[in-house]
C-alpha cells in the first residue's frame, strides 16, 4: 500500500510484528523541500503495546524543520480491501 501512496523511496523507521505478522509499520519519505519529511504509519486494528487502533489504517503526518504541521488519514481497510482516503 506504502507503494500506491508515494512514488519515492522510503526509509523503515519501526517495525513491530506478532503471530499474525506486521501490525506497526512507521516509514519516511523526502518531502518538496529540503526541510519537509513526510511521515506514513501503519496499524492493524487492535490494542499493541505501541497504542490501540479501531481500524487497520495508514496515517500521513507532514513534517517541516522537524515539526509536525499537518496530517491525516491516508489509506483504509475495509473488508480486506485498502481504499484511499
Amino acid at each position: 500500500m506504502f507503494k500506491e501512496l508515494t512514488d519515492k523511496e522510503y526509509k523503515e523507521i519501526r517495525k513491530r510484528e506478532d503471530e499474525k505478522g506486521v501490525y506497526l509499520l512507521e516509514i519516511t519519505v523526502p518531502g518538496d523541500s529540503e526541510d519537509e519529511i513526510i511521515e506514513y504509519a501503519y496499524m492493524r486494528k487492535g490494542q499493541y503495546p505501541e497504542g490501540e487502533s479501531s481500524a487497520t489504517e495508514i496515517h500521513v503526518t507532514y513534517y517541516d524543520g522537524g515539526r509536525p504541521i499537518s496530517g491525516t488519514s491516508a489509506a483504509r481497510c475495509i473488508d480486506g480491501n485498502w481504499k484511499i482516503l
